[in-house]
């Protein structure tokens, strides 16, 4: 099926209003009037995978009582509501859907990174088997990772219970979500509007080890500025989808946006000189770029893939 790149960013924007917290057209506003709104960044109480409760945002739990009667997508399991735990159900729903296992998994990560234009790579993923690419169609559903506020793939991707050897084969588990959340209203609470004469949702939090983004996910809520990297490629295509679900400014920005932010001329080729001052060898290095708008000087998240 003919699709592309970035196909999925008309649901994303949709979705935000549905069921997300308005945070695309909040960030949007900063592209059209050059400036950040007054009423502050939109608030989102990242939750636990396993939370079973909806978010008190207007009309989600009546929503949620319509999804919560409609089958899952193979007809298997038990129908799922808008919350963390379905949410998370629906991805686990969707590997089992193409048979199970780390391949499985993984397409479907590249398949939701790139159709959310925030994915490393250009061209639509290989299908590892006839007919994943459609299945997917039909059945995954943006609104309801929306709706969770939540890191599924973070979740997912550290239970290893009964999936196998190859399953997180690099031993992936994420700091718990209320830890991130106490860490960074340790450090950010109590700032004021204004920081030595800086707007302080201005102010720039980076994730040298971002993982799937959690870290950055609670320090959505105090700034825009947000940048991260990783050693591994996975981590940074999951952490970028939970940028646009949850951190649209992290992955879309403007021009006009990145000069806004003061990140306008910084490139992921930047990277490099870390990497050779602190003596990593250049010749076996990748630079990773999650999204098309390097090409207007985006590289706010990348990873240092160093191969063996």
């Amino acid at each position: 099926m003919a699709r592309e790149r970035g196909w999925m960013v008309q649901y994303l924007i949709h979705g935000d209003e549905v069921f997300g917290a308005g945070r695309i057209s909040w960030w949007f506003d900063a592209e059209v009037t050059g400036q950040l709104r007054n009423d502050g960044i939109p608030k989102i109480e990242f939750r636990n995978a396993q939370n079973n409760s909806v978010s008190n945002r207007s009309g989600l739990s009546d929503m949620s009582a319509g999804f919560a009667m409609r089958k899952s997508c193979n007809g298997k399991r038990p129908p799922r509501a808008l919350t963390p735990a379905g949410a998370l159900a629906h991805i686990e729903d969707l590997i089992v859907l193409l048979g199970g296992g780390w391949e499985a998994m993984m397409y479907i990560v590249k398949w939701i990174a790139w159709g959310l234009r925030v994915g490393q790579q250009e061209q639509e993923p290989l299908e590892p088997q006839h007919g994943w690419d459609g299945k997917l169609y039909e059945c995954f559903e943006l609104g309801r990772l929306q709706a969770g506020d939540t890191d599924v793939f973070g979740a997912v991707i550290s239970d290893s219970i009964g999936k196998g050897k190859r399953w997180n084969s690099a031993a992936f588990y994420p700091t718990p979500q209320e830890v991130c959340e106490l860490m960074v209203q340790v450090t950010m609470s109590d700032m004021v509007n204004v920081h030595h004469g800086k707007d302080c949702r201005l102010l720039s939090v980076c994730d040298p080890c971002v993982g799937t983004g959690r870290m950055l996910l609670s320090a959505s809520n105090y700034s825009v500025n947000l940048s991260g990297c990783d050693i591994d490629p996975v981590m940074v295509d999951c952490c970028a989808i939970n940028m646009a679900l949850f951190a649209p400014w992290a992955v879309y920005q403007t021009p006009r946006q990145k000069a806004l932010l003061g990140t306008v001329g910084k490139k992921t080729e930047d990277a490099a000189k870390v990497m050779a001052e602190q003596r990593v060898d250049q010749g076996h290095s990748t630079v990773k770029q999650p999204s098309e708008f390097d090409k207007h000087g985006q590289g706010m998240l990348f990873s240092f893939g160093v191969d063996s």
